[in-house]
Parts: structure tokens; C-alpha cells; sequence
């Protein structure tokens, strides 16, 4: 249960919902968690997992935005679902997110026989700051709302370990509904969240490689994807946001819908023929080698880090658990 107070809340994937006693913020919030088979067909979002996960803890009429780092659909697929929830556009939370995000939300039109797309009138009214970042604009304010203050800054994707792949790109189609490979990225973006309240620093990266760290300043949390980081530069981002704490993400199998996580599964990648189709086995690739990031973190990355000179202190590394609320009132006080 939710406690009061500035809180925090894994979704999973890179799904986060951070809020206090009068505002939600939602950063790349994904429920549904296709199965691998499905993605090779229309994929259907899972209205009642996103209500009983989601939604159920959530009060809506403090949801003010929702950050989207990129339009691959294990970031944005249930969001217009989640904007659905609000038949009067003008009390929609605003959405943060690329032109292609834009684009995807906005397709959600009235009469596309999809039955709660209908019953809230379409999206296409939707409030959406649409964010085009590039190296002339590095970096923009999104807004304030309540007491956060949210800056976005241009990210990359990362390529899928050594495959020279970012996953689909280019524009997306008019209507949906959408295939995994109508999410498309637009211009290899992935844009970084820098959430600031109470003086304290959140910023979130669902890249292993960061673009330009310095220009995000110090943080007290980093909040880091470390899938795919045969490419990073994770020690540069450890030296130049000097984090208290560094939280890991997007290191479970999200192609295994929730109720089947009895036991959390930290394998991401290709299985065996003879295994895609939900048999046991061994996987064939395996994107986010959980357990060998926790031990690069201690011997590779802060060693590094410290060797520049630049970190006077190490950071602390904290796991979060799927669904639970944690506090962090306690790193307010210092202010």
C-alpha cells in the first residue's frame, strides 16, 4: 500500500510512478507484457492487468503527466489506455514523449472500434508535449506540476549488445491496432528524465549509455536500464551525476505476463526453437545478465569511477521490488 508522502514505485520493465500527497508523475508505465508469439500479430493491451496492477493504486485525479522515454511498445503501449480513463481531454494528464509517441497516442481515434478507445471519445485531443530533441537542443523543460519539475534531455537507445540494432524505427502508421514492429523508434531517440522536488534529484535513463552527462548536474538517485550496455558508459555517468544511490531497471523478462511471475525472472533475450513458446529451457541469448551486473557495478564500474578523481564518494546500489511503495522522505530531510 501506497504510504504518504514522496514515494516511489517500480512497475516493472522501466515503469515507475513516483508521487506525494497531491501529484503522480508515470514514466514509461507497461503492464501488458505480451508473450513473444503475440508480438507477431496485433497486440491487444491488457485493460485488466493495467487496472489491477496499475491503476487500482493510482488516484487519478492526481495523475499530471506521463514521461515516455521512447515508442517501443514495452514503454508506451498501454498508456492510451491509461489516458482513456479521462473522457474530458482538458483533464487528461499531459504526456512527455517523441513525435512518434505523438503519433501513437493520437491514432486512438473515436470510431475505431476498439470499445474503450470509443467509450472516452478518442485520444486524439490528447495533451501531449511533444518533445523533438537533437543536438542543437539537447535538452528542455517539460513543466512543473505540483511540486516536481521535470527536464527532458536528448538520450540514445542502445543497440542490442553486439548486434548493430536498436530495434524498429522510422515513421509509424496511422491507426492501430499496432504490431511490435509499429512501435518505432524516431531518430534512434530515448529521452532521459531529470525529476527535481524538494530540492532533491531524480534522474531516470532508459539507456546504458547516456548522452552528454554533464549536462544533467548532480543527482541524489540514478536511475539506469542496464539491459543491452555492451555499450555504456556507465562509470562516466557514476562520475559525472555522483548519485547516492544508483537503482538498476529493465533487467526482468518482461515477455512473461505479471500472474505468471511467481518466481521473478531476470532472463531477457532469445530462447531455444524449441523453447519460444513458453517451454522451460535454457535461453539462447540473454540481454540483461542481472547477476553479472551486480558484480561488475562493485569491481568495474565504481572502481572506475573513483580512479577519475571525480567521485569523492561510492554510490549505493538498491534493487527495488516489483510493486512496492518505498519512501523517500528521508532524503528530504538533508534539505
Amino acid at each position: 500500500k501506497a504510504m504518504p508522502g514522496l514515494r516511489i514505485r517500480w512497475l516493472g520493465t522501466f515503469g515507475y510512478e513516483i508521487s506525494d500527497a497531491q501529484t503522480t508523475i508515470l514514466i514509461d508505465p507497461f503492464i501488458t507484457r505480451p508473450k513473444p508469439a503475440e508480438l507477431l500479430k496485433p497486440i491487444v493491451i491488457d485493460t485488466s492487468a493495467v487496472q489491477h496492477y496499475l491503476l487500482s493504486m493510482v488516484d487519478l485525479n492526481k495523475l499530471a503527466a506521463i514521461l515516455v522515454t521512447h515508442s517501443h511498445y514495452d514503454h508506451l503501449e498501454d498508456v492510451p489506455f491509461i489516458l482513456a480513463q479521462f473522457p474530458d481531454a482538458n483533464n487528461r494528464p499531459i504526456v512527455a514523449g517523441d513525435p512518434n509517441t505523438a503519433r501513437i497516442i493520437q491514432s486512438y481515434k473515436h470510431g475505431s472500434g476498439i470499445g474503450w478507445v470509443d467509450r472516452s471519445g478518442g485520444l486524439a485531443d490528447s495533451r501531449i508535449n511533444v518533445l523533438d530533441l537533437d543536438n542543437d537542443n539537447p535538452t528542455v523543460k517539460v513543466g512543473t506540476f505540483g511540486r516536481f519539475t521535470i527536464t527532458a534531455f536528448k538520450g540514445q537507445h542502445s543497440r542490442y549488445d553486439y548486434v548493430p540494432w536498436r530495434g524498429p524505427k522510422g515513421p509509424v502508421k496511422d491507426k492501430p491496432p499496432y504490431n511490435y514492429w509499429d512501435y518505432k523508434l524516431y531518430n534512434n531517440l530515448s529521452i532521459g528524465y531529470l525529476v527535481e522536488t524538494n530540492g532533491l534529484r531524480i534522474y531516470f535513463s532508459d539507456s546504458p549509455l547516456v548522452i552528454n552527462p554533464e549536462l544533467i548536474g548532480q543527482v541524489d538517485i540514478f536511475i539506469q536500464t542496464i539491459t543491452t550496455r555492451a555499450e555504456n558508459n556507465i562509470s562516466t555517468c557514476l562520475e559525472e551525476l555522483k548519485p547516492n544511490y544508483y537503482i538498476p531497471a529493465h533487467y526482468d523478462n518482461f515477455f512473461k505476463p505479471l500472474d505468471a511471475f511467481s518466481k521473478f525472472d531476470t532472463v531477457i533475450g532469445l530462447d531455444l526453437p524449441e523453447n519460444i513458446f513458453d517451454s522451460p529451457g535454457p535461453s539462447l541469448v540473454n540481454y540483461s545478465r542481472y547477476n553479472e551486473f551486480l558484480n561488475e557495478f562493485e569491481t568495474q564500474y565504481v572502481p572506475q569511477a573513483v580512479a577519475s578523481k571525480k567521485l569523492d564518494r561510492k554510490p549505493k546500489l538498491r534493487v527495488l521490488k516489483l510493486f512496492y511503495y518505498y519512501s523517500l522522505e528521508s532524503l528530504i530531510l538533508k534539505y
